[in-house]
Order: C-alpha cells, then structure tokens, then sequence
C-alpha cells in the first residue's frame, strides 16, 4: 500500500473511531494542585448566612488529599486544613472524602463530595457539581 493511501485509511479509522477511543481517568488524570474559591449561602438552624472560602488542594497520586483554605460563615472568619482521600473511576466520577481541621487541629467536619472529573486543554481537573460542605 502506498504511503499517501496508509494514512488516508489510518485517518478514516481515527475519524470513525474517535469518538468511542478515549483515555480512562485515574489518580494521575486529577493529581496536581489546585486553586480553589467557594461562595455560597449555608442555611443554619439559625437562618441563611453568606459562605466564602478560598484555598489550595493538593491530590497526590496515591489518593492522598491535603489542603488549606480561609472562609468566612455569616463573617466568622476562620483558617482549616484539609486532609482527606480522593477516588477517581475509569469513568471519571469521582469520590471526596475531606476530613475539615481548625486553627487548632480539631476535626469540625467530615465531607463527602462526589463529581466529574472535566479535563480542558490546560489539563485542569475541577469537579462539575455543586459541592455543599455540611457544618455539622
């Protein structure tokens, strides 16, 4: 076969194939570390309060999570660390478990966030759906 007619066959197959071929997600599709902002309103027992937070979150690729962030609920102002584990499935859903520390090292809340991994051209990893952290 000639050169000019491999390619033109290779090209027809990519071109008919393409839209099933796609590379699975996994640890490494998500590791990196990442920026974060949240805004919001938190219904409490109390009424609505006005949520803003802004961090960082590191995802490593065995899972591990670690991050920090600085919110303000209702204008409490406080500074927590993240720890957590982090699953990705070949489907790309994924699966959060935060465990939310204060300034003191006391565990104030537990989380679990599922969403879809959406990589773009700059392979930033975000999460999809609107996450909601319960104050619990």
């Amino acid at each position: 076969m000639k050169p000019a007619r491999a390619f033109a066959a290779i090209g027809l197959f990519l071109l008919l194939a393409g839209p099933s071929l796609h590379a699975a997600c996994t640890s490494a599709t998500a590791a990196g570390t990442f920026g974060f902002t949240t805004t919001g309103t938190l219904i409490l027992p109390t009424g609505p309060a006005p949520v803003a937070a802004v961090g960082s979150i590191t995802f490593q690729l065995n899972g591990e999570v670690s991050g920090s962030q600085d919110r303000s609920v209702g204008g409490a102002f406080a500074h927590e660390t993240i720890t957590g584990t982090l699953t990705v499935n070949p489907d790309c859903t994924i699966s959060l478990l935060a465990n939310v520390f204060d300034s003191s090292g006391n565990l104030v809340r537990t989380s679990t966030i599922d969403g879809v991994l959406a990589i773009t051209e700059n392979t930033f990893a975000q999460f999809s759906r609107r996450s909601y952290w319960p104050m619990e």
